[in-house]
C-alpha cells in the first residue's frame, strides 16, 4: 500500500492525475504454455481519496 500526499495546490480541484510507470512483460515469455502477448506491469486494485 502506497499513501500519495496530493500537493497543497491541488486541494479542492476537480481533477488530480496520477501517473505510474514500470516495466513491463509479456506473459507468453515468462510462462509456459501462455499465449497472452499483452503488454503487461503494475496491477492496480483498488485507489481510493481520503
Amino acid at each position: 500500500m502506497y499513501h500519495l500526499p496530493i500537493p497543497t495546490e491541488m486541494h479542492g480541484t476537480q481533477e488530480v492525475r496520477i501517473a505510474l510507470r514500470a516495466p513491463t512483460f509479456l506473459p507468453y515469455q515468462h510462462f509456459a504454455g501462455n499465449t497472452d502477448a499483452r503488454p503487461l506491469s503494475v496491477m492496480v486494485q483498488r485507489i481510493s481519496i481520503r
